[in-house]
C-alpha cells in the first residue's frame, strides 16, 4: 500500500443508548468538538505514519521490537540522506567518449 493520506474510507460506530441531557450539553460545546477534532487528526496522522513505516502489517507487541524496528528504519534513513548529501556535493565526471562507436554496426546483406 502506498503513502498516500485518506486511504481509508471514514467510519462510525452508532451509539445502542439514548445519550442523556447533561451527555449532550458536552457533546454540544466547543472544547468538546475541538477535542474531538484534535484527537481525530492525530490518530490519522498516527495511521499514516504507521503505514509508511510497515507497522501497520506487523504484529509486534513487545516494546523490544518496535525499538529494534525503529532504530533499523532511522539507520536506513541516514544512510539515505548521507547517499544524497555525497552525490549532491561530489563534482560530476567528465568521461571522454570513444572515438568509435562502442558496439560493431550490424552486419548488412548483399
Amino acid at each position: 500500500m502506498t503513502c498516500t493520506p485518506w486511504a481509508y474510507a471514514p467510519a462510525a460506530i452508532p451509539r445502542k443508548a439514548k445519550t442523556s441531557p447533561a451527555r449532550k450539553t458536552i457533546e454540544h460545546s466547543r472544547s468538546f468538538h475541538r477535542l474531538v477534532t484534535w484527537r481525530t487528526g492525530s490518530e490519522g496522522r498516527i495511521s499514516y505514519l504507521k503505514d509508511c513505516f510497515g507497522l501497520d502489517q506487523s504484529q509486534v507487541r513487545l516494546y523490544t521490537a518496535i525499538a529494534r524496528h525503529t532504530v533499523l528504519v532511522m539507520a536506513a534513513l541516514a544512510a539515505c540522506a548521507v547517499t544524497a548529501a555525497l552525490l549532491a556535493t561530489a563534482p560530476t565526471p567528465r568521461h571522454r567518449h570513444p572515438p568509435g562507436p562502442v558496439c560493431a554496426p550490424p552486419a548488412t546483406r548483399a
